[in-house]
């Protein structure tokens, strides 16, 4: 009597069973975290090769950190806002970093103009701007080095177990486990210092042409915006004014992309004898 052969589970099939099994079981940021690190060590073998393709499996790895990173970003800012301190610390920091990036604006205004900037607001909110982007890499490098015994904390805090956790930290409650919290809680860490290194290098090596935009696109800006193409005195081509009070203007001319300022007097000649 011929019998029916049961197929077994190839060792293969198990293993993918049980990997999608331990796939399933991860955090959605920690997915987005394996997915990043599974990419680029995908892209690795390609980019020694030279293969264009690499630089696919590159971006497709910074988009999801990127977007594992947001999603930590997310759940940390509605933990903070949820608490009355945590809603001061944000207005404090918000207050502050919109002040100095509006001082250091005017301060960018009057580098090329020579006079008093708060006449001209327009080109103040728009040169704050432009001058954030250096501004948050500042504070996001302040943040990291005061904030490190924070981190410390909560790397300890996210590798001790849940028995350490109650007698460090008594005013801990114990709640649902996640798994690899340790590793995931290092990458959490470890992701923001590595954009913050490579942002910077990417600022020091390019800081002098961004200081160059943003003072040229400033004068752009106030030349086009803020300034008049007639007054009680000649004006040249390309040249616009800004009054200044009594008969004090300030000039601007303009020579190809080049605009420079100049305060000079402006007195109509209307009425003279």
């Amino acid at each position: 009597m011929e019998t029916a052969n049961t197929p077994e589970e190839s060792p293969l099939a198990q293993l993918r069973s049980r990997s999608w099994h331990w796939y399933k079981s991860l955090q959605p940021n920690q997915r987005a975290y394996f997915n990043a690190l599974a990419l680029f060590a995908v892209c690795l073998p390609f980019k020694q090769f030279n293969w264009e393709i690499y630089k696919a499996f590159a971006a497709f790895a910074a988009f999801y950190w990127g977007a594992a990173m947001l999603a930590d970003l997310t759940i940390a800012y509605k933990a903070i806002v949820s608490t009355l301190l945590g809603k001061l610390v944000l207005v404090g920091i918000f207050a502050t970093g919109a002040n100095v990036t509006i001082a250091s604006a005017a301060q960018v205004v009057n580098g090329f103009t020579g006079v008093d900037p708060s006449q001209f607001v327009h080109t103040i909110a728009f040169t704050s701007l432009l001058a954030t982007p250096p501004l948050l890499l500042l504070f996001s490098i302040a943040a990291l080095i005061l904030g490190a015994g924070v981190i410390a904390i909560f790397l300890m805090f996210n590798l001790l177990d849940e028995n350490a956790r109650v007698m460090i930290f008594p005013w801990y409650k114990e709640g649902s486990t996640v798994r690899y919290r340790g590793i995931t809680a290092f990458v959490q860490v470890a992701g923001p210092i590595a954009l913050i290194l490579v942002v910077y290098s990417w600022y020091q090596v390019g800081a002098d042409a961004y200081n160059d935009l943003l003072e040229s696109t400033s004068k752009w800006f106030l030349y086009n915006f803020e300034m008049y193409q007639h007054a009680q005195c000649p004006l040249q081509e390309g040249q616009r004014v800004a009054f200044l009070g009594g008969d004090q203007v300030l000039i601007a001319s303009k020579v190809g992309d080049e605009i420079t300022f100049a305060v000079q007097g402006c007195i109509s000649a209307v009425g003279k004898p």
